[in-house]
């Protein structure tokens, strides 16, 4: 049986920019993602990651597929930022949080 694999695995993108970011950004986390279930498990291996060094996830927010609402998720960012949304939704939540 053969096994094509698509895109990155977890510890090839997730486990390594947690890691830089919890070297070159900061210690605390909030978690802002799409509401579907890659974002969900992905958050699953950051927290694992961020509490095996030490760190803190100090909020978590998913966003619905549609939704260009994320003034509530940006209100309530305390910490460095960890994004997996996707498409619209990220650029949406970037532009929001710039014009902070």
């Amino acid at each position: 049986m053969r096994s094509i694999k698509r895109g990155a695995a977890p510890n090839q993108q997730i486990i390594p920019a947690v890691k830089w970011c919890f070297d070159n950004i900061g210690k605390r986390f909030f978690l802002v993602s799409s509401d579907y279930i890659f974002p969900r498990a992905a958050n699953t291996i950051i927290r694992d990651i961020v509490t095996a060094l030490r760190g803190e996830i100090v909020g978590e927010v998913y966003i619905s597929f549609g939704s260009s609402v994320v003034e509530e998720a940006v209100a309530r960012i305390l910490g460095d930022l960890y994004v997996t949304l996707d498409g619209n939704w990220a650029y949406t939540a970037g532009k929001r949080l710039n014009e902070n």
